[in-house]
């Protein structure tokens, strides 16, 4: 008699130690798939949604480094999907712990920021975009 494997949580099965996480998100099997096969053949950990909502479940989940996302999808296309992880990815740094942000090379003007990074740069050094710190 066959036994299953132990349920284990999503995120007890990744391991970002040694690899990074890729989400990709189509509704086409064949193209889920090739994408599938050559990201785990390359030591990515992959994981695959079929819809918007569920890409939006998986990602709150699993925080992946990158997501291969389809335009063209019924229900809530790729747009929209991109658009609410785009909204989610601030708050999704501040909770762990990751003060981040971005800078312009030519002029140093701040040009975004996380919650944490704006809290942080305005208690240790008093500044707030579009100003950065002093060298």
């Amino acid at each position: 008699m066959k036994t299953s494997p132990p349920s284990r949580s999503l995120d007890q099965t990744l391991d970002r130690a040694n690899s990074d996480v890729v989400l990709i998100v189509d509704d086409v099997p064949d193209n889920l798939s090739l994408l599938h096969d050559a990201l785990d053949e390359s030591g990515y950990t992959v994981l695959v949604a079929t819809d918007g909502e569920s890409a939006l479940n998986r990602a709150a989940q699993a925080l992946p480094d990158i997501v291969l996302l389809d335009a063209m999808m019924p229900g809530m296309d790729g747009f929209e999907v991109a658009r609410r992880l785009k909204a989610q990815a601030p708050t999704a740094l501040d909770a762990f712990g990751y003060a981040s942000i971005t800078v312009r090379v030519s002029d140093g003007r701040l040009m975004w920021q996380t919650p944490l990074a704006r809290a942080l740069l305005l208690r240790y050094y008093g500044t707030q975009a579009p100003q950065t710190p002093e060298p």
